[in-house]
């Protein structure tokens, strides 16, 4: 028993031909998208989040790794027995 006359890919097929044919389909658009600036409809103001979030933890993962390295050698360069835990 079918419930769909048709497969997925016919009705993909069907759609993407649809919208070549009408030239993008602008009336298939949301009038809400249409209305966006371009910092909007790119989310660039997330993007920008994203990567300043991503720098920032980089750059307290540099912080944290240099502090550890540079302990550790310390220790190492002075040889005392207080350096360990």
């Amino acid at each position: 028993m079918v419930d769909q006359p048709s497969t997925p890919a016919e009705r993909i097929r069907f759609w993407v031909e649809y919208v070549l044919r009408h030239g993008g389909a602008s009336h298939l658009q949301s009038s809400g998208a249409r209305r966006l600036s371009w910092l909007q409809y790119w989310c660039l103001d997330v993007a920008a989040c994203m990567l300043a979030a991503a720098l920032l933890l980089i750059l307290v993962l540099y912080r944290l790794l240099r502090a550890a390295l540079l302990t550790a050698l310390s220790c190492t360069a002075l040889n005392t027995n207080k350096c360990t835990t």
